[in-house]
């Protein structure tokens, strides 16, 4: 979807990045924070503004690709 969104009016960057699992350091042993299951990865939409969010090309974009069949079930 971030090359589709991509090319929206008022969508200045789109950025996609691997998720890794939380962590941290509890009495000096290191902890998994159980996640369940979480998304791989995530996608950051900068935006000119929270307006871009209710535009019809958003929403055009947003049924484009493999989104709505694959992803968003």
């Amino acid at each position: 979807m971030g090359r589709i969104v991509k090319k929206v009016p008022g969508v200045k960057a789109v950025s996609r990045m691997k998720t890794e699992p939380a962590a941290f350091n509890l009495a000096g042993e290191r902890k998994l924070l159980d996640g369940g299951s979480e998304p791989n990865y995530v996608a950051i939409y900068e935006i000119e503004s929270p307006a871009v969010l209710l535009t019809k090309e958003w929403a055009e974009a947003a049924e484009k690709g493999r989104w709505p069949s694959e992803v968003r079930p």
